[in-house]
């Protein structure tokens, strides 16, 4: 019974669920182009208290961001 009542339900919680994920519009400016290597500056983590893992992503993220940016812009 319980996965009978499961199937009937899972449709109108899926249905529920899409509802909530609408996109936010982002606001459009004029003006002056933003420089996205402006935007997304470099990041930097403390070896003592960030774990290996968070050290790997901030290495990655300024590897990617050096690689269309530039190194030290």
């Amino acid at each position: 019974m319980r996965s009978q009542l499961r199937m009937l339900l899972l449709p109108s919680l899926l249905a529920t669920l899409g509802a909530c994920a609408t996109p936010t519009p982002i606001p459009v400016t004029e003006g002056a182009p933003v420089d996205p290597c402006k935007v997304f500056a470099r990041i930097s983590f403390d070896r003592l208290s960030d774990t290996v893992v968070t050290i790997e992503q901030v290495k990655a993220y300024d590897a990617a961001r050096d690689s269309l940016c530039g190194v030290g812009k």
